[in-house]
């Protein structure tokens, strides 16, 4: 799991865990998409979960929820007030999250094909700490909307559409098909299958 699928997924499961299975373990490993492909074909996981667009055909995929992208500052934005329009967008200041750990991201190629560019100040390799530093400066980001939702819990953060298309991404379950039908990697898929229908 990224860290942005931990903090969406992981405290829900485990508290259908506490429930349901207070005995079973769980060990989380943090990997990047091509190396839990090749752990899940050295039965090194069980389970791989994130964003998959491309796998093998000897793996398993179950969709989760399907994701969409927001814009995410502190509540108390001097250049917002209701709206967010691609003026003020382009003229902020920005925090990407680049798990390739480069400064492009998607909505940089968006912007590119329109002969547009933003200011990123700021490049992080993890999710879990841009909701503290978007709370305490004026920086912008465009984030997965579940996770900008857990943070609001918590933190003065506001959530608005960006000015701007971007596609969203499905978040998906890959297994290796030789656990298609063993009986316990069947119940803890459905675990998750179940914790993610009304989402």
């Amino acid at each position: 799991m990224s860290d942005y699928a931990e903090l969406v997924l992981l405290p829900d499961l485990m508290q259908q865990l506490s429930q349901q299975a207070p005995k079973v373990q769980l060990q989380v490993r943090a990997t990047d998409r091509h190396e839990a492909l090749s752990l899940l074909d050295e039965d090194l996981i069980d389970l791989a979960i994130g964003f998959y667009p491309d796998y093998s055909s000897w793996h398993r995929r179950q969709v989760l929820f399907q994701e969409e992208f927001v814009c995410v500052c502190r509540q108390e934005h001097p250049s917002v007030q209701k709206s967010l329009t691609l003026d003020m967008y382009l003229k902020a200041s920005h925090l990407l999250v680049s798990l390739r750990e480069d400064r492009t991201g998607r909505i940089d190629k968006i912007l590119a094909n329109q002969n547009l560019q933003r200011h990123i100040v700021l490049t992080i390799p993890h999710f879990l700490l841009a909701g503290f530093i978007l709370a305490r400066t004026d920086l912008f980001a465009a984030l997965p909307k579940r996770l900008a939702q857990v943070w609001t819990e918590f933190l003065p953060l506001q959530l608005l559409p960006l000015p701007i298309q971007v596609p969203g991404f499905a978040l998906s379950i890959l297994w290796h098909s030789k656990n298609q039908d063993e009986a316990g990697h069947q119940w803890l898929r459905s675990l998750y299958t179940l914790m993610c229908l009304n989402w």
